[in-house]
């Protein structure tokens, strides 16, 4: 008998210690949510026989997705920003002759070359990044022709859809 009240009573000990643990199951925080946002950068360069010879404009969206212009007044343009909501990003950059040209013909020969570096990604690495460069040698007396021919000199949009994280050009 004085067993069994001994075992009755190192069992009833042994179930109130397991009752009384410290070893909850941890409380799981629900994931918190991300939002998904659009990264863009452009850059373009330009030869200083661009900016003597020409008017350099760039068109672009801004951040909010507002339309704008800046003349480009040194060789490089830049600009960046996030965005947070669905929307077209791009630029465009065009070129005209100045109306004293050949006054400004000068040289034989100019260099003339354009560069640009556009990068759009968004948080979830959706996106990319373009190069290209290009150069051109042109005599002075087909420099006014070239820069009639060529009034654009890059064009890049695309519209992102935040909810999908997708891009369409």
């Amino acid at each position: 008998m004085k067993k069994q009240l001994l075992l009755s009573l190192l069992m009833l000990a042994g179930a109130l210690g397991v009752a009384c643990s410290d070893n909850e199951d941890p409380i799981i925080e629900p994931p918190t949510p991300t939002t998904t946002t659009l990264t863009v950068g452009y850059t373009f360069t330009v030869s200083q026989a661009y900016l003597t010879l020409a008017d350099v404009t760039v068109t672009f969206l801004n951040a909010e997705g507002v339309q704008q212009s800046e003349p480009m007044t040194s060789t490089t343009w830049s600009k960046s920003f996030t965005a947070n909501q669905s929307r077209e990003f791009g630029y465009t950059v065009n070129v005209v002759a100045k109306a004293n040209l050949d006054a400004l013909l000068t040289e034989d020969s100019y260099v003339l070359s354009t560069s640009y570096k556009d990068s759009y990604k968004s948080n979830t690495n959706q996106g990319r990044e373009e190069y290209r460069s290009s150069t051109i040698t042109i005599a002075n007396k087909r420099i006014a022709d070239y820069l009639l021919k060529h009034k654009e000199l890059h064009k890049f949009y695309l519209k992102w859809d935040k909810a999908s994280d997708t891009f369409i050009k």
